[in-house]
């Protein structure tokens, strides 16, 4: 099975169930989910384009904003992030293109979940999380 190394804030658990990570932080705002299932989906098409296609493809039932894409780094990795949602109010999902293989992360939360506040910093962790992610075994 494909497996990764990741940063993690000490507070948030993480099960490993196969295809699928979850994560728990403490405060219980909302759940990051990654998948593994479209890690060679892109093959040799490294494009946003195609990252795009297998993130709304995973969340077809999701109201998935404008995905805005970032280089990491000078070795084609990248990263995008879109709100789920009109403002963003039921998470936000990435996709991290990194060494060629494809990592989708969904972050998913109700409005009258929790406070926004701790779902921005959620967020932010999510994100320096995915930054931070190696791919352990090809």
């Amino acid at each position: 099975m494909p497996s990764f190394s990741l940063w993690a804030p000490p507070r948030w658990v993480l099960y490993d169930l196969g295809v699928v990570v979850l994560a728990y932080p403490d405060s219980r705002g909302g759940v990051p989910q990654l998948t593994k299932a479209f890690r060679f989906r892109c093959g040799g098409d490294r494009t946003p384009e195609c990252c795009e296609r297998c993130a709304r493809e995973w969340l077809s039932d999701a109201s998935m904003g404008e995905l805005v894409a970032e280089t990491l780094g000078s070795d084609g990795d990248r990263i995008g992030a879109a709100p789920l949602g009109a403002c963003g109010e039921k998470g936000r999902a990435w996709y991290l293109l990194r060494d060629g293989q494809l990592l989708l992360a969904l972050y998913s939360c109700e409005p009258d979940q929790g406070d926004s506040t701790s779902r921005d910093v959620e967020i932010g962790e999510v994100d320096r999380m995915l930054r931070s992610l190696a791919w352990t075994e090809r």
